[in-house]
């Protein structure tokens, strides 16, 4: 049984620094840009530099990070034209994922969904920055349930590449604000068993945060100058919870 607990303990580990790592820069803590730094993040997730590696690995993988030669791990940036170009994909696939979720699922699967969009709007009217992961929960668990697995594999990738817009897009003034009255009126149609009104308040919020994302964004893309400092203190905050 100890022998057991040695060999599962570093996956564990190296997932939770995966975790960590993916939610600040979906949230924003760390910027389109940024270099990432393997000794520092050693030191900010706790975990060894091997792990670092793989967490570096799979989060490239995922799109959020690229590794440039010369720069290593850098914080992915994106053109306003790639924007467009998955918000337009984005579209498209959320809003058929609505519409037919609204049509399959379950009372029970309706009344998950209910908990997830209850955490999303508590926190956004907090203005917590955990929205977007709740945000993320929320399409996530209507792929589940629409059980397409192309759609749900390409939404976790378009949505992956275009996460640290997103974390600047929610902060543009009224953003937050319009963000909320959009998932609303998904969540409602969705409760009334309304297809085409979810179909269409989804585009609606696709397209709100479309715009949002490309008034952030300049339109050869943005690279952010941040400070290691202010990424490595948010991470090893995160690593200690």
């Amino acid at each position: 049984m100890k022998a057991f607990n040695l060999t599962v303990q570093p996956v564990l580990v190296r997932d939770s620094a995966v975790r960590i790592l993916r939610n600040a820069i979906i949230t924003g803590e760390i910027k389109a840009g940024t270099r990432l730094i393997e000794r520092e993040l050693c030191e900010a997730l706790g975990v060894s530099r091997g792990s670092v590696r793989e967490v570096i690995r799979q989060l490239e993988a995922e799109r959020l990070i690229t590794v440039e030669p010369r720069k290593g791990p850098i914080v992915a940036s994106l053109t306003a034209k790639q924007i467009m170009d998955i918000y337009e994909i984005r579209m498209m696939l959320e809003a058929h994922v609505a519409q037919r979720f609204t049509k399959v699922a379950t009372d029970a699967q309706i009344e998950t969904l209910r908990g997830i969009y209850e955490k999303l709007r508590k926190a956004q009217r907090a203005h917590h920055k955990d929205m977007l992961v709740h945000i993320g929960d929320f399409n996530n668990y209507m792929a589940e349930v629409v059980d397409n697995e192309a759609i749900r594999d390409t939404l976790q990738f378009l949505n992956a590449r275009i996460a640290s817009v997103r974390a600047m897009a929610i902060q543009a003034p009224g953003r937050i604000e319009a963000s909320q009255g959009e998932t609303e009126a998904v969540f409602k149609a969705i409760a009334a068993r309304k297809p085409k009104e979810a179909m269409k308040a989804m585009e609606a919020y696709v397209r709100g945060a479309r715009d949002a994302a490309l008034k952030v964004v300049a339109p050869s893309g943005e690279r952010a100058d941040v400070s290691t400092g202010n990424w490595t203190a948010a991470l090893s905050k995160n690593a200690a919870q």
